[in-house]
């Protein structure tokens, strides 16, 4: 089963390109000329074969009606090129998805003679409908309406359990610290669903917004992306044996597997980045935009294939791991090994001539970053001749053998 995680599309006056843009709408930050993201996007999605579409929130810029029409239109357009019916869309909410115009219609209603009491409640009621912008305005998308708030939910597929939790609900026009914010309904309700399923065998997946947790950054900054219950979210997750955890937001993509006291087995966890969002916005263009594909072989076995675009060569799969992009073009997820299990396999191959290829390694070492792994090789075998590096054929040869 595989599947295609995107994020942040911000269709409308953040995204990169017209073709993901109101039209007739001036978008503030066009990447002209060179491939184009949408059709590449596509090709690529059509070629990996996938079944489902997942999206991780903020689909719009400002959570306009005239932005959700059309970045529906496309996300249909998307599914339809690449053989996914829409009712295989999984689609999550973020915080530009709220439509702040309805929120800030507080401060036309209230006065300084209103009590605080009335303007409390006056700016609780509009937030909630703009909080419903998203589900007034997508028709044709299925909107998950089974959890306790708009845009929550759960879906049981033949292979997977998702959990849609909205992370976004909450935020308003006047946060001083912009974050997200799941309140105490939705944790009982995550944490009763969570625990009902917690013995069904099928890989269970959490669709959110806003970060569970903190992760490094290209360059240090203060980070108010990780939502308020954060850790007691985790603690559901990890107790009631949740696999995956997909969220979006921030615009630095990174993938890991996560292992904590008290949990039932480890988590893996995608920050998507985002699809389209301009260079402004994801650190001047220091960032690439982001696409991943997802193949689930068994809930442990959770293979992620990362591709990044630029304008002159298209999609394709990212090839450097960097601060910027700390992923790799292929990534196990679900286990966690640590070195004394790494090196019981190495140590098999020393003495002799091997040849390792990336298709046929034993676990321990296909859940290793290739960066991390290629290093290891080299330190490990000192006295050997290591030729190649991963995911191309690997020679490990005594320097005995080589006449050295």
């Amino acid at each position: 089963m595989r599947f295609a995680v995107i994020s942040d599309i911000h269709f409308g006056g953040f995204s990169r390109t017209i073709e993901l843009s109101v039209p007739g709408e001036t978008i503030v930050d066009e990447s002209s000329g060179g491939c184009s993201l949408l059709e590449g996007l596509k090709h690529t999605l059509k070629k990996n074969g996938i079944n489902y579409l997942f999206i991780a929130g903020d689909l719009t810029t400002v959570g306009s009606p005239q932005e959700f029409y059309y970045c529906e239109e496309k996300i249909i357009e998307i599914a339809e090129a690449a053989g996914v019916p829409k009712e295989n869309i999984i689609c999550g909410v973020g915080n530009h998805d709220i439509d702040r115009n309805i929120s800030k219609l507080v401060n036309n209603i209230t006065t300084d003679k209103s009590s605080p009491e009335l303007v409390h409640l006056i700016k609780d009621h509009y937030q909630y409908i703009a909080a419903n912008a998203a589900q007034l305005n997508l028709n044709k998308i299925h909107v998950p309406d089974n959890g306790p708030v708009p845009f929550s939910g759960f879906r049981e597929d033949e292979q997977f359990i998702t959990f849609i939790l909205n992370t976004s609900l909450l935020c308003s026009h006047d946060q001083k610290i912009p974050h997200g914010k799941l309140s105490k309904e939705q944790l009982d309700w995550f944490e009763k669903i969570a625990k009902e399923k917690s013995s069904d065998s099928r890989t269970k997946i959490v669709l959110m917004h806003h970060h569970p947790m903190n992760y490094a950054y290209p360059s240090p900054s203060f980070d108010a992306s990780m939502i308020e219950e954060g850790c007691e979210l985790l603690d559901i997750a990890g107790k009631y044996g949740i696999n995956l955890i997909i969220h979006g937001h921030r615009h630095h993509p990174t993938a890991l597997t996560r292992m904590e006291e008290g949990w039932k087995h480890p988590i893996a966890f995608l920050c998507a980045g985002s699809l389209s969002v301009n260079a402004k916005h994801r650190a001047y263009g220091e960032i690439p935009n982001t696409l991943h594909i997802i193949e689930i072989k068994n809930p442990e076995e959770i293979v992620l294939f990362n591709y990044s675009f630029s304008s002159a060569e298209g999609w394709k799969p990212v090839e450097v791991n960097t601060r910027s992009i700390p992923l790799e073009k292929e990534m196990w997820l679900g286990k966690v090994f640590n070195d004394a299990d790494v090196d019981s396999i190495l140590k098999q191959y020393s003495g002799k001539t091997h040849i390792l290829k990336w298709d046929t390694l034993e676990h321990p070492l296909k859940y290793m970053k290739m960066t991390d792994l290629n290093n290891k090789l080299k330190s490990y075998y000192k006295d050997h001749i290591v030729s190649g590096e991963f995911p191309n054929d690997v020679i490990i040869m005594p320097k005995s053998e080589a006449g050295i």
